[in-house]
């Protein structure tokens, strides 16, 4: 790996939103995951959770795919690199329109679907290719957004479809598409939306001013996993899928 991909690698490594949406999808997939079981990393983006998921569980296997060639193929090479290609197989692919036959024990996607013009499609999508009572973990912006500081009040995303959604308009989706919510709770509260504001301001003043902050981050971080609260400016549900109709 030369010094560029290290240095893309361990920024990423650093970067608090991508900190707080893997640290509640991986809880979540700690809960459900089995050795042998079979997981669809649906919007993959770096791979880091397919790469986790094989390094936690040797017996794994993961299908990952991303609608962008480029990431894709990145992500080959970090894993030829690391000898993790018989353990995670990417390809190109569109959420709305999968294309494998293969029968899956997990679906998980991390902020994918607000990227997503038609979400219900894609959720429909998860069922089809899960096995009876499978699960589907996902993570997405909420709606509305909170900010500490007024120079986010703006914020926005150029490339998502919608801001976010609502925890209610979620749960909706999923239940349309064949699930049932089992779990579904706030990310990013309180501890982590001061983080990830932190995070952007520093980074954009000069990046070395991020690792001189990271501990005070990181706490913010942890803190915001054990969080609980009504607010959050992300979500995460963990749905099951229905093996009968309601």
């Amino acid at each position: 790996m030369d010094i560029r991909k290290q240095l893309l690698d361990w920024w990423g490594k650093c970067h608090v939103g991508e900190q707080i949406r893997n640290r509640a999808v991986r809880r979540a997939m700690r809960e459900l995951a089995r050795p042998g079981t079979r997981l669809l990393d649906a919007g993959c983006g770096r791979g880091e959770n397919a790469r986790w998921a094989v390094r936690r569980w040797p017996a794994i296997r993961v299908d990952a795919l991303d609608i962008d060639p480029k990431v894709v193929e990145r992500l080959r090479g970090r894993l030829r690199e690391t000898d993790l290609t018989g353990a995670v197989r990417v390809e190109v692919g569109d959420v709305t329109a999968l294309t494998t036959r293969a029968q899956y024990g997990i679906v998980y996607t991390v902020d994918v679907l607000e990227h997503v013009r038609d979400p219900g499609q894609a959720l429909t999508q998860f069922a089809a290719v899960l096995e009876p009572g499978g699960w589907c973990i996902v993570h997405v912006p909420a709606i509305p957004q909170r900010r500490w500081f007024h120079r986010f009040a703006s914020y926005a995303q150029e490339d998502h479809v919608r801001e976010g959604f609502a925890p209610d308009t979620l749960t909706a989706l999923l239940r349309a598409s064949g699930f049932q919510v089992m779990v579904l709770r706030r990310t990013f509260g309180p501890p982590g939306a001061l983080a990830w504001e932190l995070f952007q301001i520093l980074q954009r003043i000069a990046r070395p001013l991020v690792l001189v902050a990271y501990p005070v981050l990181w706490v913010l971080v942890v803190l915001d996993g054990r969080w609980r609260s009504s607010w959050g400016n992300g979500c995460i549900a963990v749905a099951r899928k229905r093996t009968h109709t309601i």
